[in-house]
């Protein structure tokens, strides 16, 4: 008689977790928010194609931690080819910080909208007056975690989006 064997595996799930002593950090963390600019433009007497914007500020609220034993050292923040670099005397203390960055009209490409902001058809019922233009521009972060002899880098991005809305025009 022919017996074959028959293998059984058996899959035992296991959770493993880090103790971390309260109060200590097990990585560093870098987050970013931002929040969406408005632009207003002025209408056109034609159908646009591209629409040049003015500069863009973009208010961030960061969050950046380093693991125990580490502290923040660099914190760099880039959009387009505008950076912003705070040492760490210029970091502040609470891990939870705002900075604000202005990026010149002259390192964005124009948006490329058709049928917008143009006078007579602002009434037309496929009339739009504010357009949200998402992922229009990127930021990427870094943080350097160091102390004596170590050094970590901790990267972040997000996509940047803005808001373009007509210039109200007055009744004639």
């Amino acid at each position: 008689m022919n017996r074959s064997s028959l293998a059984i595996l058996w899959l035992i799930p296991v959770n493993f977790s880090l103790f971390v002593a309260p109060g200590k950090v097990a990585a560093n963390d870098l987050d970013l928010s931002a929040d969406t600019p408005d632009v207003i433009v002025s209408t056109s007497a034609e159908s646009r194609r591209s629409i040049r914007l003015p500069s863009l500020e973009y208010t961030f609220s960061v969050s950046a931690v380093c693991r125990s034993g580490l502290s923040p050292a660099v914190f760099s923040l880039s959009i387009a080819d505008t950076r912003m670099t705070m040492t760490a005397s210029e970091i502040p203390a609470n891990p939870r910080f705002i900075v604000a960055i202005k990026v010149p009209e002259k390192q964005m490409a124009p948006v490329t909208a058709t049928q917008f902001c143009i006078p007579e058809r602002e009434n037309a019922d496929d009339a739009v007056s504010k357009l949200l233009v998402p992922a229009f521009l990127s930021a990427q972060a870094s943080l350097l975690c160091a102390d004596d002899t170590t050094s970590e880098m901790t990267y972040a991005s997000m996509p940047l989006n803005v808001t373009i809305s007509c210039e109200k025009t007055a009744p004639d």
